[in-house]
């Protein structure tokens, strides 16, 4: 009885795991398009053949820099959705900006959650006593 109690948990917790990682990673490209767009990117849809021969060489979901006649593009291959956020540096530069912005304000929430709960007297595992 206990093998199997264990066995399940740890197929219960592989799973819990997984379900978690794939949430975490749909959540992350959600938030990078909606900066991509907030920071002035366009998208665009590839059409000809050349364009889905690009497209197809684009690594997903990662922000690519190319230089194209002398100009500066960065290109962000959405593949579920089939479009490309395209920029320039101007672009860029925005959503470094709003990159740094998001990860200060996350500091700052994280630093006064755990003011609160100290505050409380609340330990990591919750309130004392509890454990």
């Amino acid at each position: 009885m206990k093998k199997f109690l264990m066995v399940w948990l740890v197929k219960m917790a592989v799973l819990l795991a997984a379900l978690g990682w794939a949430g975490c990673e749909s959540t992350r490209h959600a938030d990078m398009k909606q900066m991509l767009a907030a920071s002035g990117f366009t998208t665009m849809t590839p059409r000809t053949p050349q364009q889905q021969a690009d497209f197809a060489a684009l690594p997903p979901y990662e922000l690519v820099r190319h230089d194209f006649d002398g100009r500066v593009i960065y290109a962000y291959a959405d593949k579920r959705n089939g479009i490309v956020y395209k920029g320039n540096e101007s672009n860029y530069q925005r959503l470094q900006q709003m990159a740094f912005q998001q990860r200060i304000s996350q500091q700052q929430l994280i630093a006064a959650q755990m003011n609160q709960q100290a505050a409380w007297g609340w330990t990591y595992w919750g309130p004392p006593g509890m454990w």
